[in-house]
């Protein structure tokens, strides 16, 4: 069982092979016009200083460390994470509090619903309906995309928790094919100071 147990997304629909010359024009617009509008870019590459990005980390390190019985981040320490770590930090606009809040609220969401440990085989139903699959493709700002299919989900007829741990299965391997961005390179002086200490005897 479990995301490694070899299960098989449903099959979609297929997409025109070609593109028309005018539809890459658009999708080249899109890019460049609302890339900084999608998703969470209200902290995006430049909007802050290195120093800054690598204080805040630290702390929400140090904050994490203070915490017992912390859930693992797919079977690691988050802490040993820097992209997860500087995912909830920009969520957050770099407030470590609510960074902390969230991000262990999350952790023991993950734990409590055995998310690790979910697979196609606890929702075989759900699978067969093909009511919402991982599309092959990623979307015009390369992310994976979720698609629900309205017709095919009936209310009065689902298993609620089957669902839920489908849908958790399923953003599972959306984040597979998602690339955390890292945050900016540390100033030279916390490198030079890093290197130091680990040279020291």
């Amino acid at each position: 069982g479990g995301r490694g147990g070899g299960g098989k997304l449903p099959r979609q629909p297929e997409l025109r092979r070609h593109a028309s010359g005018s539809s890459v024009r658009r999708r080249a617009t899109i890019e460049r016009e609302t890339g900084r509008d999608l998703g969470s870019t209200h902290i995006g590459e430049g909007d802050i200083d290195a120093q800054r990005a690598w204080q805040s980390i630290a702390e929400l390190k140090r904050r994490l460390a203070r915490i017992s019985d912390l859930p693992p981040w797919r079977g690691r320490p988050v802490a040993d994470n820097i992209g997860v770590l500087w995912w909830f930090l920009r969520d957050r606009r770099l407030d470590v509090d609510e960074a902390v809040d969230k991000l262990v609220e999350c952790l023991r969401w993950r734990a409590d619903f055995r998310v690790e440990r979910l697979g196609p085989e606890l929702f075989e139903r759900g699978m067969r309906s093909q009511k919402s699959y991982l599309h092959r493709h990623l979307d015009v700002m390369g992310r994976p995309v979720l698609v629900a299919t309205a017709a095919r989900h009936n209310v009065m007829d689902r298993r609620f928790q089957e669902d839920c741990r489908m849908c958790a299965w399923m953003l599972e391997s959306a984040l597979d094919r998602l690339a955390t961005i890292e945050p900016p390179p540390p100033p030279a002086a916390d490198v030079a100071m890093d290197e130091h200490s680990q040279n020291s005897p």
